[in-house]
């Protein structure tokens, strides 16, 4: 059989060069096939399942085998490019001078031409695109940290190094010091991190690979985290693209859909509660495409062809949010709870509205605090930061800075999050203008 002999020469196949291999994996596929059509014949159904499993465990390795084969082929690309460009450093070198000395004769020529003469770069009849691409255009693109990152993750750390904007006319041979030039802190964990495992964000913050994607998965699962931000500006995909696989791609693009939708319903069987997609809604019915199950969008149950009915237990967690004067978001419906603080209420999906009547915030006419929490929030705050006695001042500040940015933070011991409710028992942030005390995860992730 030919699965035998493959079986009995898996280890030569890592000796095969690209075309041969190619050729040889297509030989055995075409055997595999054919050796599954004979099954049955005479074979008790025991057998049959035996040689079958075997035959879908070897399939399984071939597919490896092309994927591995694959990767090295991008591998060896990749180090072409690199060597490619490591030979023609000395040639740019020259170029470059070339370059920079047909500017200055350029600059020159235009000072005597006088104030009149079309400037460098300007379209004209003769040349209606304007100035080719310099020198430094072309370099500016082949020197780019994210092309640097690539070729440190896939193709070597030599590659990257090589690339790196630092060390563009550089020997390859990049000397030890170099290196820890490459040791970045992660803002998120604090390790040290390779600079080839660390995307810089648009607010200065380093985030590490592991971060990254821990990062977006939680948002997957916590609307406050989403859409994935740091010091409340959004992450952008092109800024980490190089650290993101497929199903994080994947995953983004399905959340944004679902954090986009107002009035979201989710499929009525409890086993999958998946989000329906818009598209997979029709005349108010949804149609889980994993299960298969309609969902009225109305009262989120089970689909059915009679006139919605109130869902008792919606309407049993409403009357308890009416008696316990909780507020739900015009935008989400999401319920909210204020514990402390004024009645300004950002919903996780972002929504700024009155906790008091629901309406946009600063578009009502109702207070913007109660007095008891106030009163509350006062007594708290004065025992954190040690002013007892010092009352009237502390409720004094957080009248005057109830809209705080919390744009300044220093850090205090551990203990209750203001924002999350987690208890961290060595270290939490203090704003030093409002007093609200926030753990890692909310300051750089959570707040908005």
């Amino acid at each position: 059989m030919g699965a035998d002999i493959l079986i009995n020469n898996m280890d030569r196949l890592a000796d095969l060069d690209e075309d041969t291999l190619t050729a040889v994996l297509a030989i055995y596929r075409a055997d595999i096939n054919e050796e599954r059509t004979q099954l049955g014949d005479g074979q008790s159904h025991s057998t049959q399942d035996y040689f079958s499993d075997n035959l879908t465990a070897l399939e399984c390795y071939l597919d490896e085998v092309e994927t591995q084969n694959s990767l090295a082929r991008d591998a060896r690309l990749a180090q072409s490019i690199v060597d490619a460009k490591l030979g023609d450093l000395s040639t740019i070198a020259e170029i470059a001078k070339e370059e920079a000395q047909a500017r200055e004769d350029r600059a020159f020529a235009e000072r005597l031409a006088g104030p009149n003469s079309v400037p460098r770069g300007a379209a004209s009849a003769n040349n209606p695109f304007g100035a080719p691409p310099t020198y430094e255009d072309a370099i500016e693109i082949t020197s780019s940290p994210s092309l640097s990152k690539l070729a440190g993750l896939w193709v070597g750390t030599r590659a990257g190094r090589t690339l790196h904007p630092q060390n563009e006319h550089s020997d390859p041979n990049i000397e030890p010091e170099f290196d820890a030039v490459l040791q970045t802190e992660c803002d998120s964990c604090g390790d040290l991190k390779s600079y080839f495992q660390v995307a810089a964000l648009a607010c200065n913050h380093q985030y590490c690979r592991e971060c990254i994607h821990e990062l977006f998965q939680k948002s997957f699962l916590d609307d406050s985290l989403f859409p994935p931000r740091c010091c409340r500006q959004h992450i952008s995909i092109s800024d980490v693209d190089i650290f993101m696989t497929k199903d994080l791609k994947d995953r983004f693009a399905a959340k944004t859909i679902e954090f986009n939708t107002p009035n979201k319903t989710y499929c009525a069987n409890k086993d999958w509660g998946a989000f329906l997609m818009p598209q997979n809604i029709i005349n108010n019915v949804g149609q889980c495409q994993n299960c298969q199950t309609a969902t009225c969008t109305f009262c989120k149950n089970e689909g059915h062809a009679d006139e919605c009915a109130q869902d008792p237990n919606l309407q049993a967690t409403l009357d308890l949010a009416q008696q316990e004067g909780w507020r739900r978001c015009g935008r989400c419906q999401a319920m909210v709870e204020l514990r402390t603080g004024c009645f300004h209420i950002t919903c996780r999906c972002s929504n700024d509205f009155c906790y008091l009547c629901g309406a946009p915030w600063k578009s009502c006419s109702c207070e913007q605090w109660d007095e008891a929490r106030l009163t509350d929030r006062t007594a708290q705050v004065a025992a954190r930061e040690g002013r007892r006695g010092d009352e009237a001042q502390v409720r004094h500040e957080l009248i005057t800075r109830h809209d705080c940015e919390h744009d300044r933070y220093r850090g205090v011991a551990g203990g209750r999050c203001d924002e999350c409710n987690d208890v961290l028992p060595v270290f939490l942030y203090r704003c030093t203008r409002c007093g609200l005390e926030l753990c890692r995860r909310c300051r750089h992730n959570r707040m908005r």
